[in-house]
């Protein structure tokens, strides 16, 4: 598919391009992450075709910022493969997200995360479909951390993350590492809906809790074991 002379404008990497006359597999083979178009409108060219014009660009997209800019130091993207997600999009899905990534211990372990419980975590979509409609982009998406594991010999995150449409392709972005973060900045409750009657993670070797994440029908634990095992 050609660009033609639609002007395409690529960010990443602190760097940006306008592409004419290229495919796109041509611009995206380039180190890009992402491409957004600029459209010059009926109008604002007088007596072109203009060559060799000078053209001012200015914006105020969130698209264009940095990790950084949004008080976070760090970020890397979440993509859902091929073959991950049947009879897509699906909506307002709790997607669960585990991973065992060195970036995402604390500073004191080697990583980038600041605060001791993961709370300086979340959970972000940049493009317009995945937050759910036009003009929802950036978002900020909910999230419940399950398990933030620390120790050397079991350093693990786990989440459930609420991504309003996903598919195949779908990217997120894990934003971490922000000083400024002492406090938890789930959304428990957005990310299961009013469909769940009740969400119960149990036990995880070391903690056995009956609280329910929709903090409807939290239960009691009686002659409980912390540490369950697979039949």
């Amino acid at each position: 598919m050609k660009v033609g002379k639609h002007k395409t404008f690529l960010l990443g990497m602190v760097a940006f391009l306008v592409f004419l006359g290229c495919s796109v597999p041509q611009a995206l083979a380039q180190s890009f992450g992402y491409r957004m178009p600029i459209t010059v409108n009926s109008g604002q060219v007088s007596n072109g075709p203009q060559t060799n014009f000078p053209f001012l660009f200015s914006s105020t997209s969130d698209n264009l910022k940095t990790a950084a800019s949004t008080g976070y130091g760090y970020y890397m993207p979440i993509t859902v493969n091929s073959g991950q997600v049947s009879n897509g999009p699906q909506l307002n899905f709790p997607f669960l997200f585990s991973s065992t990534s060195a970036n995402l211990r604390t500073t004191g372990h080697g990583g980038h995360v600041q605060e001791s419980h993961g709370y300086d975590i979340i959970f972000r979509a940049l493009d317009d479909t995945t937050c759910g409609g036009t003009g929802k982009a950036p978002c900020t998406l909910s999230h419940e951390i399950e398990k933030y594991d620390d120790t050397d010999a079991n350093h693990q995150f786990v989440a459930w993350v609420k991504v309003p449409s996903i598919n195949t392709n779908t990217q997120i972005y894990v934003y971490y590492g922000n000083s400024s973060i002492s406090t938890s900045q789930e959304n428990k409750t957005g990310v299961w809906d009013s469909n769940y009657k009740g969400v119960w993670h149990l036990g995880n070797g070391t903690t056995l809790t009956a609280n329910d994440s929709t903090n409807v029908n939290n239960g009691s634990l009686v002659n409980s074991q912390a540490d369950i095992q697979k039949c």
